[in-house]
């Protein structure tokens, strides 16, 4: 029972931090439900895309490219096959190491230009078109629905078929991409991207790669905004314009980068221009081919990320004033966002919006706490302190309220007692009223007096006054305060004597005495 009731003291006397810390709680564990169910996802995306930092690219990896500069040369699209087979043709000419084709051929053109076109995918033997799969996905696994891949003729002369599809975010942005999906029989469609980097490698088998640790859905990695990596335009290839020592042993992903072929897509590193498709499997193979792979942090660690913020603010706001406390919440998360950036490059993806959001509502909420509960706070200084001290005393406590908590210490004071000489002979002449009449008039005047001389009034005991100087706040001239309201009280008595003795028929006269010294000061009573 008396560690009950200790703890419940305890807990009475740090009510007021209890309830900064349990705000605290609260907050994280409503910012950990939101995140648990996906709420706000668009937004969380959006945020992390801005730890991209884009930085020079250095890749095998060449784009060749069908540019309006191409189409404008080489004729309206879609070009005859025979032009592709000789785009490959030089590609082989120019010892390209792995060519991917991000054009479709889904439908016979004419028997003489397919059969070019699939005679120079044979002879090249490097080549891998693109198939692209209307596919669901089911609990985490995508699984195939329809297929639209080139004619057989050309699907059976090409190296294989890679996946070429993109996975869309809820806002539109291109930020993971598929590298399998399955279909009922159990066979797997791969990525275009992972096809080709598994030949090059073959080409390049000092290249060494980590193992991926993820099922379907790969985040890429992308090195910079579009037009990072090196295009050539597919009209100086067929020209003859470009070095060979451009080409030979890259990865060349043949692709639409004219705006008018509406192959382009919002992606994390855009800044409100599109990126080809083909430049976003570049961006795919080089994430492959650097093993710099990303990876969500688990939903455990983020949920405790968030009450470790949480808490750490809460406790900031119990130790330092206000501002000073917003102003280290911010410091904090400056830190969480610069540990962001640090993990980022290792791989690791921190949320930062719902960090974001908690330390700015807790910042809120805490912040209004504190100020109602100082408004509280002022208030029961004002009401039980008005009645005996001055109010330049009583602004001051309201600047320091912990002024007020002095709880039994030694002080240096003067002390002030007075009381109504003979006052047991006046109070037998009158009548009850009469008394109180005459005392309240009387203790109105004294009270005043001390009040005025930056006295704190400390009780009545029944016609004396008891009062006393340098606390609740230091005064350093205590003993003449006391002694200038001494002199007052006098002065006072004096002009309203002669009245207050015809009107009540009495002698009246008044002794003072001072003192100062140490004595013990504080608050002391019960909680009410």
């Amino acid at each position: 029972m008396k560690h009950f009731l200790g703890g419940r003291e305890f807990f009475l006397k740090n009510k007021s931090k209890f309830s900064l810390l349990i705000i605290a709680f609260l907050t994280a564990l409503l910012g950990s439900i939101l995140f648990k169910f996906d709420f706000f996802v668009n937004w969380r995306e959006k945020i992390s895309d801005s730890l991209f930092v884009s930085q020079k690219v250095d890749s095998p990896i060449v784009i060749l490219s069908i540019d309006n500069r191409s189409l404008k040369a080489l004729g309206r699209w879609p070009w005859d096959r025979k032009i592709h087979a000789e785009i490959i043709d030089n590609l082989k000419k120019n010892k390209a190491a792995v060519v991917g084709y991000d054009v479709n051929f889904p439908e016979v053109s004419d028997e003489i230009s397919d059969k070019a076109l699939s005679e120079s995918l044979k002879k090249a033997d490097n080549v891998f078109l693109p198939i692209e799969v209307e596919y669901i996905v089911q609990q985490g696994e995508a699984k195939s629905l329809n297929e639209l891949k080139p004619i057989a003729i050309l699907a059976d002369s090409a190296k294989n078929l890679g996946l070429t599809n993109i996975h869309p975010d809820q806002d539109g942005v291109i930020r993971k991409v598929p590298i399998f999906i399955e279909e009922d029989e159990g066979f797997r469609f791969k990525a275009l991207s992972f096809q080709l980097v598994d030949e090059y490698l073959k080409k390049n088998p000092e290249i060494n790669l980590k193992e991926i640790s993820f099922k379907q859905l790969m985040r890429i990695n992308y090195e910079g905004p579009p037009g990072s990596f090196k295009t050539i335009s597919a009209f100086d290839l067929l020209q003859g314009k470009v070095p060979r020592q451009e080409l030979e042993n890259k990865i060349v992903l043949v692709g639409a980068t004219a705006s008018d072929l509406h192959d382009e897509y919002m992606t994390p590193v855009s800044n409100g221009k599109p990126m080809s498709g083909v430049e976003i499997i570049a961006n795919q193979i080089n994430t492959i081919l650097n093993s710099n792979y990303l990876y969500l942090i688990a939903d455990l660690y983020q949920i405790m990320i968030f009450f470790g913020l949480s808490l750490v603010i809460g406790v900031l706001f119990i130790r330092f004033k206000v501002i000073i406390a917003i102003f280290l919440s911010l410091i904090l998360f400056s830190a969480y966002f610069l540990t962001a950036l640090i993990v980022f490059d290792y791989g690791w993806i921190l949320d930062l919006f719902y960090p974001l959001v908690i330390t700015s509502m807790i910042v809120f909420l805490l912040t209004l706490n504190r100020f109602f509960n100082e408004e509280s706070e002022k208030k029961y200084i004002r009401k039980v302190f008005s009645q005996y001290v001055s109010k330049d005393v009583i602004n001051e406590l309201l600047v320091d309220p912990k002024k007020v908590r002095l709880g039994g210490r030694e002080e240096e004071l003067t002390m002030l007692f007075s009381d109504v000489r003979d006052f047991t002979k006046i109070s037998e002449k009158l009548s009850p009223k009469q008394l109180t009449d005459l005392l309240n008039k009387y203790f109105n005047q004294m009270t005043e007096t001390i009040i005025q001389y930056r006295g704190v009034l400390d009780k009545y005991i029944g016609d004396a006054i008891m009062a006393f100087w340098g606390a609740p706040l230091f005064e350093k001239k205590h003993a003449y305060y006391a002694c200038k309201a001494a002199l007052l009280m006098i002065k006072k008595l004096d002009s309203k004597k002669s009245e207050w003795e015809r009107d009540y028929q009495v002698k009246l006269n008044i002794g003072i005495g001072i003192n100062s010294g140490k004595v013990v000061v504080g608050n002391m009573g019960s909680n009410k």
